[in-house]
């Protein structure tokens, strides 16, 4: 399996089905904005899946705490990368940007109510 370096920053990126974006129980620092595909939430098996026009974990990067699943493209994908300082202001910087926020947001409720189905 692939693995994605989100240390690099890089904008429209076409990935591969099958590309691991994060491992279980590593730090979540970039925004990943997922414009195309999917991506699969997997813990020994895929839990849920998420689609276009999503940021993937970003309740976790928001938090700063590590993700609980890893992160795998199921479908190729176009994704936009953003890594994060995380002793920056990316928090005040990101709720600034209404519609980054919004999509955000919108990830997270998406993620909450694929968890419990």
């Amino acid at each position: 399996m692939t693995t994605l370096d989100l240390r690099k920053p890089g904008q429209q990126m076409k990935v591969p089905a099958g590309t691991q974006l994060l491992k279980k129980n590593t730090p979540v620092t970039s925004l990943i904005l997922l414009h195309g595909g999917e991506v699969a939430y997997q813990d020994g098996r895929t839990l849920f899946r998420i689609g276009q026009n999503s940021v993937p974990l970003f309740g976790h990067l928001i938090s700063k705490s590590p993700s609980p699943v890893s992160l795998v493209t199921t479908k190729d994908s176009v994704l936009s990368v953003f890594p994060v300082n995380p002793a920056g202001p990316f928090t005040s910087m990101i709720l600034g940007k209404l519609n980054v926020g919004m999509l955000g947001v919108r990830t997270v409720a998406q993620e909450v109510v694929q968890a419990y189905q």
